[in-house]
């Protein structure tokens, strides 16, 4: 529940007291307010005044914060709001985004943020159902264990259905990647960062599967090719390397028992022609080469048979 001051158009020193909301950039990052500052200029004031918390804090107008910044206001209208609680905060910061545009990572961080309010309010309402049942000395069998699963379970399809994302399979999913996304960034990677945000706002699908591939075993054309579409992180996935390379020993083991038969054949045609030549050298150059062509095999099955080399089972 939101408890209300009485509203007023307050107007608060743009450079000092006034505080976003860390929670607003984590969620949406780092936003253009070049229309805004147009918007501004040309009516000459801000219009929806910014709404913010007892604690000066921004919960709503973030953009329009940024935008007065930029024009260097010295003031701006302002409606302070008063909140039971952190959760209820967020809840109602969200709520101030409803209708924006939104890219998949920022629907991500917004259920992530969401996930936790409603986290919260689940817990709390858990705790006083389990109070209620003990001041009324109900002793049936209660697992809390269970109505936790049972409520993680369900917490995540209401933030599915809050921000129309699929279901709450998928929103696990794009919580993995966004999850993922910051890792890479603590870790200064913020190239390969950028390339799970890139896929994760084409296809959250896609972008789950690049979870199982190993970024550095991939060159920077495969990395472009992710970039652009042109490749899907799934050919990159081990499965599908083992598929491939268990396609490639095959195909290979079909060419050489092709090639083999090739040359039983043409075995089986030099022995029926050595009869009939009767010049010695020739016959000489003929075991010559043979003889040539049997150390060549003998080269190729020692190789073969090198612990370095994986035999193939013969099907």
């Amino acid at each position: 529940m939101i408890t209300r001051e009485d509203d007023y158009d307050a107007t608060r020193d743009t450079d000092k007291e006034t505080e976003t909301h860390p929670r607003n950039e984590l969620i949406y990052g780092q936003e253009d307010v070049s229309d805004l500052v147009a918007q501004i200029k040309e009516r000459g004031r801000i219009v929806v005044p910014i709404i913010i918390n007892a604690n000066h804090v921004i919960l709503s107008g973030h953009r329009r914060w940024g935008a007065a910044n930029a024009l260097k206001l010295k003031t701006v209208p302002c409606e302070v709001r008063e909140f039971e609680s952190e959760e209820d905060e967020i809840e109602f910061l969200l709520h101030s985004n409803v209708t924006r545009k939104k890219s998949r990572e920022q629907l991500a961080r917004e259920g992530i943020a969401l996930e936790e309010v409603l986290s919260v309010q689940s817990t709390e309402r858990r705790n006083a159902n389990l109070k209620q049942f003990k001041s009324e000395g109900d002793d049936s069998a209660h697992s809390e264990e269970t109505d936790e699963e049972t409520s993680v379970g369900r917490t995540r399809d209401e933030v599915a259905k809050a921000l129309r994302i699929g279901s709450g399979k998928q929103f696990d999913r794009m919580k993995a990647v966004v999850t993922k996304i910051d890792d890479l960034k603590k870790q200064g990677k913020s190239d390969d960062a950028a390339l799970y945000g890139i896929i994760l706002n084409r296809a959250p699908s896609a972008a789950y599967d690049l979870l199982e591939v190993d970024l550095t075993e991939l060159s920077d054309e495969d990395k472009a090719n992710l970039k652009s579409g042109k490749a899907s992180p799934r050919v990159f996935t081990p499965i599908e390397k083992e598929k491939k390379e268990k396609a490639r020993h095959e195909t290979s083991y079909g060419n050489a028992m092709g090639q083999l038969k090739g040359i039983e054949s043409q075995i089986k045609g030099l022995i029926g022609n050595l009869p009939y030549v009767k010049d010695k050298k020739q016959k000489q150059k003929i075991a010559e080469r043979i003889e040539k062509q049997i150390k060549s095999l003998q080269n190729v099955l020692s190789a073969s048979s090198s612990p370095d080399v994986k035999e193939e089972p013969e099907s």
